[in-house]
């Protein structure tokens, strides 16, 4: 993905490194490599909770730390809307010229 597409991706760690761009963690795809589900505290005091957010909600200052266990309660509490709500309704795949581009190179 990043060699498809340089200015919207990246695999390199580190926050200046991903600035406007989205980060690609390939080392989660290998045996025994393990994510969070939603709504998981990760493993550090203060270092945050896997929290699903709408497009709109992002912005330059929100941090991995932006939703923890004092404030996503509240959050949850407050919701109006589901934010799993149009999950299933985005119909994406990959197309046969996108899979040979990225198999070439």
């Amino acid at each position: 993905m990043e060699r498809l597409a340089p200015t919207m991706f990246t695999s390199k760690t580190g926050e200046k490194n991903r600035k406007k761009k989205i980060f690609v963690d390939y080392l989660r795809n290998g045996f025994g490599a393990t994510a969070v589900a939603a709504f998981s505290p990760r493993w550090r005091p203060g270092v945050g909770v896997s929290t699903p957010v709408a497009w709109d909600e992002i912005d330059a200052d929100i941090r991995g730390t932006h939703f923890n266990l004092r404030n996503v309660p509240e959050r949850i509490a407050k919701q109006r809307k589901d934010p799993w709500k149009d999950y299933w309704v985005a119909k994406q795949a990959l197309t046969k010229t996108m899979i040979k581009d990225m198999a070439s190179k």
